[in-house]
Parts: structure tokens; sequence; C-alpha cells
């Protein structure tokens, strides 16, 4: 195989031109001293450039890779741990700032980018906002729905308490990940106003309801 001219996989043969693009042709021949040439496609692939993204929920970090042209991707997280995927998440122990580093690889090789991560307690508010908690429908007749749409993981405590700070119902969901959608049914209870706290390692927060019939 004889390259009659352009530029090759991952660097340019001559490292002369930028960008790396295919300005000739390849011809195969079919036999030593043959005349006969046979045209062949050439693909160039290109090199990697690692980036990420992350969004923080309390002590809970999600991280997105937007590399490109990147067939793999390895995570590290500061000195507490690995992971593999383009769609991650990382649990940090306490509020601080943390190196997290990835690797991005394809057929030309590997870049890597270094990013410092904060991760911190936050309010009930915050927390609340930034799970997209819903109750609804609200007031309702006992019945409602609760859900989340961000990603959590570990033990979920859901608490009902009336205004004396009784507490009605304790619900625990150990080891839960993803999203959350629950139907409850109260109809026991009068009606009223009352309180709906939502626990979990990353956070608390809280939803006033009514009950009215």
């Amino acid at each position: 195989m004889t390259l009659v001219a352009g530029l090759g996989l991952c660097q340019p043969f001559d490292y002369c031109c930028d960008p790396r693009t295919w300005n000739g042709a390849i011809h195969y021949g079919t036999s030593a001293c043959s005349d006969i040439r046979t045209p062949v496609t050439p693909t160039a692939s290109d090199s990697v450039q690692a980036n990420f993204t992350w969004n923080t929920i309390s002590h809970t970090v999600s991280f997105q890779n937007t590399s490109l042209n990147a067939d793999s991707v390895v995570w590290f997280f500061d000195t507490l741990g690995t992971a593999a995927g383009d769609s991650v998440t990382f649990q940090f122990p306490q509020t601080d700032s943390f190196e997290v580093c990835m690797i991005a690889y394809n057929s030309c090789g590997s870049d890597t980018i270094c990013q410092m991560v904060w991760a911190e307690n936050i309010s009930v508010e915050r927390f609340g906002e930034l799970l997209d908690l819903r109750l609804f429908p609200n007031p309702n007749n006992g019945t409602f729905t609760l859900s989340f749409l961000q990603h959590l993981k570990g033990d979920l405590r859901v608490e009902i308490i009336d205004l004396s700070g009784r507490v009605l119902l304790n619900q625990l969901y150990t080891n839960h990940q993803g999203a959350f959608d629950n139907t409850y049914d109260l109809n026991h209870l009068a009606s009223g106003m009352y309180q709906l706290r939502l626990s979990s390692p990353d956070g608390t927060t809280m939803r006033s309801f009514v009950i009215s019939r």
C-alpha cells in the first residue's frame, strides 16, 4: 500500500498541516511491480479531547462526560474512588473541594482533564428545589403522589408529621437509587394541614400539604 498524498491516522505523516484532512489518495497494488492500482478509502480518527460537567446535590455529585471523540472514559475522585462510564455519580464524605480527574480514550490515545469540585451541605429549601420535589394534588383528600426527578442513592425516609409534631407515617426505603414516584393513601387522617419530611444522606427537605374533604 502506497501513500500518494494526504494525512494519516491521529497525526499527520509529515506534521505539516492543520486541520488534519485527507487531500490525496492511497492506492493498493494488486501484485508486485503491477501497473494495476485499486483505489481505497482511508479513514482518519480524530484525537480525543477530554472534558466533563457536573451537578452537585449536597455531597452527591453527578458527572457527565462531554469529551470529543472519546470511546471510553475513566474517572478518579481525588483519592476516594474511581468509576467508568459517560454518566456517573459519587458521594463525597464531607463539605470540601475535591479534585476530580477524567481520562478519555480512543484509538489515537488518551487525554486527561482535572477539575476542582465543591461538595457541601445545603438548606432544606434548596435541597427540595434541586430534587425537583413534587407533592400533588395539594390540597388532596388523603391520597397524593410524591415524586422527584433527580437521582439519589442511599436510604430514603419519608415521614408525615402533624402540627403538634407527632410522626404519623415513617416509611424507610433502603438502598434507593434513582428517581422516585410513589402514591400514599392517608384517608384515615382527619382534614387539616400536615408536613411531609424527606430525608436522605444528601440532605433533608419538607413540604406542607392539606387534607380537605
